[in-house]
């Protein structure tokens, strides 16, 4: 390739991409802040989020390329268009949108660009963000634009990507990814704790870019280059302090990292996990929203990208043309005939391929609509993947870029050939430098054969998942787990719940690493206490400094824990361990005054509590028998009951629950005993609650998943639990499974002899679990049919509860 040739679209992007970030920037702090206006975020037809930032970022890099390359028809590809901001309802919205552009336009000077005349109308600002409506094409060039990758990261606070790159005649030449948020270092990837929150931006210091970075490329020169984001009134002069980029020279897959999809609806987390495992990568998952996971991999913070394909999703093209280029030319790809291709299927739908010598059937031509199905997107490397069962046939689909006719044809190739690959793969790792490992699902008619030997089945990588061994299986350990609390306070908890799994060794206990383990624990806390306080709102904050002394010095602190522990005291190591964690557990929750993720639009009609709350039953005998005590007392007709509920974990489930509880829907209602249950009557008279849909949080993620269960045998687990004994769930819908009960809900007698493989209730993940019985645990087994609920009242959250706008 000519090195001049595309030098001038890309020393355009990547000026535009760092307005862009900085715009973006702009934005995000304005939604972080205190004064935030959801009106500023919406909800898209799929449930995806938009926000002013990607309307404006279309609009501005929309208007720079039109006027810098005023001298050819400029056809853009982009994500957004213009249909929500058009109504007359939006009038505020566009506003927000018009005066961000301009905004960011004024300084295009700034960035070596040209700016508008005057500030645009917007009239001028719909065009701007409509001229990227272009469906594209094997044919001709085309930019491809995606304003904010990773929305739901933006509105976080947390890592997204803004990403352009120029298509000619099919082939991806100019890639520019601006990453304002990206501080993520290797030596603090493997220092997470349960894979919980692995998207983590480090403090800056030398070695790392202080303002972040974008990073681009150009087709054919073998050379990546990174610059820091201009902020300020500081002027952008090329070249801006660029340093070349190179993938990872890791060869050994126990020192490798792996990326994925932060969001479960992007990875089945346990499945890499069990895919991981068997090729031997060892290393925790770097879990990164948007294409910063490309910036990683260019980078060598991690060596191989892995998403799997997802039913009746079809990946889109601004999703990776700018990262897979910059990863290719720093060096991730080396064979020549696996070259990046863009292809346009029927209907405008932008996909990247493979492109191998391998293949299972012919084709004359790429673009038609039997190219429709799963495709394996890869660079260079050999995995050695144990042969394992696949539960869905697939067939491969390779193809050959025919450099003549720039289409894409296929050769036939016997089975036998893919085989002796893997099993060649299997004795060498060969070059771990860079690769991405997608396999993209593009909802295809035809079905496809022949992944069996280099898939995993589900009961395997149940078996991989770590979840399993941690599953808390009390309902304060779950209760605790649930807290979105200060990272700091997350480990310190960890390093002390290792402990309670310490004690559990019989005869010789092993009182060095729990010392270890506190040590570890009272170091954080004394090193992060500046952190662990400035999570606390300021009015909890005396609060929180009274039980943060209590934690190192208190009777139950670390200090008396750490002393029990050398004095070898099993019996006090274990109370005062207790009395530790239960400390903890009240700091978490100052930390946690709301819910940390935002609701789907279309669920905010619903009653949600925004924290904990907790529900009191008085529950009487009607037989004329009574409760027996656990501790000395006299027996009596009636006995309390105490429910910790969870909004947390369950929103929308805990909060039609406290509402019933509230209105006194529960008060006489008769309870029946079922099998390893207690549930109360499914009529409810002319109080029907609402049919909220089922809501689970599984491990690992950040919000809970609606209207599905989880897949035990796929390892996944949900952050509540089922199997526990005393565990409050809500019955199915009469209507839909996927619809929880209005108002019949049920207390879940966990018993391990009637449980599946590994102690699982074999209903887990099937029920919308919300609470969990801390008192009265022994009244549970004495209720028998026909017992009545005398009353149900909100003790403790009711300021949490927040009511649909029509029962405010």
């Amino acid at each position: 390739m000519d090195n001049d040739k595309y030098s001038e679209e890309l020393n355009v992007a990547v000026r535009v991409v760092h307005m862009a970030c900085d715009l973006c920037q702009k934005v995000q702090k304005g939604l972080l802040s205190t004064t935030f206006d959801d009106n500023e975020v919406k909800s898209k037809d799929d449930d995806s989020l938009v926000t002013i930032a990607d309307w404006s970022v279309q609009a501005t890099v929309s208007w720079i390329l039109s006027n810098t390359f005023s001298s050819e028809n400029v056809s853009i590809v982009a994500e957004e268009d213009v249909q929500t901001l058009s109504k007359p309802e939006a009038a505020g919205l566009l506003g927000k949108v018009v005066s961000t552009v301009n905004e960011c336009l004024a300084e295009a000077s700034r960035y070596g660009l040209k700016c508008p005349d005057k500030p645009l109308g917007p009239s001028k600002i719909l065009a701007a963000i409509s001229h990227c409506n272009s469906k594209g094409g094997p044919l001709g060039r085309h930019w491809v634009l995606d304003p904010v990758d990773g929305t739901l990261g933006f509105v976080r606070g947390d890592q997204y990507a803004v990403a352009l790159a120029l298509i000619d005649n099919g082939e991806v030449v100019v890639g520019v990814l601006g990453c304002p948020n990206y501080h993520v270092k290797r030596d603090r990837h493997n220092k997470q704790q349960q894979n919980h929150i692995s998207s983590e931006v480090s403090v800056p210091s030398a070695d790392l870019l202080e303002e972040g970075c974008v990073m681009y490329t150009k087709k054919g020169t073998g050379e990546a280059w990174v610059q820091p984001i201009v902020y300020g009134d500081r002027k952008y002069e090329w070249p801006n302090f660029a340093k070349q980029v190179r993938v990872s020279p890791i060869d050994d897959p126990a020192l490798a990292t792996f990326c994925e999809p932060v969001e479960r609806a992007n990875s089945n987390h346990s499945y890499t996990a069990g895919l991981a495992s068997s090729v031997g990568l060892r290393n925790k998952p770097l879990r990164v929203y948007s294409m910063v996971k490309y910036a990683a991999i260019a980078q060598g913070d991690a060596e191989i990208f892995m998403k799997f394909a997802r039913a009746g999703y079809k990946e889109k093209i601004w999703d990776h043309a700018a990262g897979a280029l910059i990863v290719q030319e720093a060096g991730g790809v080396k064979d020549s005939d696996r070259i990046l291709s863009y292809c346009v299927l029927p209907g405008g739908k932008h996909v990247f391929s493979s492109h191998t010598n391998l293949n299972r059937a012919s084709y004359t031509d790429s673009f038609l609509p039997s190219l429709q199905n799963k495709s394996l997107f890869h660079t260079h490397l050999r995995l050695p993947l144990t042969p394992l069962r696949c539960p869905t046939p697939a067939r491969p689909i390779y193809a050959k870029k025919n450099a003549a006719s720039m289409e894409l044809t296929k050769r036939p190739t016997s089975p036998s050939i893919l085989l002796t690959h893997l099993e060649s793969s299997m004795k060498q790792f060969q070059r771990l430098m860079a690769v991405i490992f997608i396999f993209i699902e593009i909802a295809s008619p035809i079905p496809l054969y022949g992944w069996q030997v280099w898939s995993i089945s589900p009961a395997e990588a149940v078996l991989y998942s770590p979840e399993t061994k941690t599953l808390p299986r009390t309902g304060e350990l779950a209760l605790r787990r649930a807290i979105p609390a200060n990272t700091n306070m997350k480990s310190i908890q960890d390093s002390l719940e290792d402990i309670s799994y310490l004690l559990r060794i019989p005869q010789r206990k092993p009182f060095g690493t729990m010392e270890g383990n506190v040590k570890k624990a009272l170091k954080i806390a004394t090193d992060e206490k500046a952190s662990i306080l400035a999570s606390i709102p300021a009015e909890l904050k005396e609060e929180g400094l009274v039980l943060y002394t209590s934690l190192i010095d208190g009777k139950g602190g670390l200090q008396k824990l750490l002393q029990h522990i050398k004095d070898k005291d099993t019996d006090k190591v274990s109370v005062g361990l207790a009395s530790t964690l239960d400390t903890i557990a009240q700091l978490e929750l100052l930390q946690a005054p709301g819910i940390s993720f935002l609701l789907p639009q279309q669920y905010l009609k619903y009653p949600r509590l925004t924290g904990r709350g907790i529900v009191e039953f008085t529950v009487e005998k009607v037989d004329g028998s009574a409760f027996s005590p656990e501790a000395a007392g006299e027996a009596k007709s009636t006995a309390k009951i105490q429910v910790v509920v969870d909004g947390y974990s369950a929103p929308l489930t805990a909060g039609n629950f406290a509402k019933l509880v509230v209105d006194g829907a529960y008060d006489g209602m008769k309870l029946t005993c079922a099998n390893l249950a207690i549930l109360s009557d499914s009529k409810m008279g002319k109080t029907t609650g609402y049919s909220v849909p089922l809501e689970i949080k599984p491990a690992g993620q950040f919000e809970p998943l609606y209207r599905t269960t989880l897949s035990v045998q796929d390892g996944e687990l949900p952050v509540l639990p089922l199997s526990v004994y005393g565990a409050v769930a809500m019955a199915h819908s009469d209507v839909s499974d996927e619809n929880s009960s209005p108002s019949q809900f049920f207390f879940y007698l966990y018993d391990k002899r009637n449980s599946g493989l590994g102690g699982l209730s074999f209903d887990e993940g099937q029920f919308s679990v919300f609470g969990y019985t801390t008192i009265g645990r022994d009244i549970l087994p004495q209720i028998k049919t026909g017992d009545i609920i005398r009353s149900a009242k909100l003790v403790e959250g009711q300021d949490r509860l927040v009511l649909p706008p029509l029962e405010n």
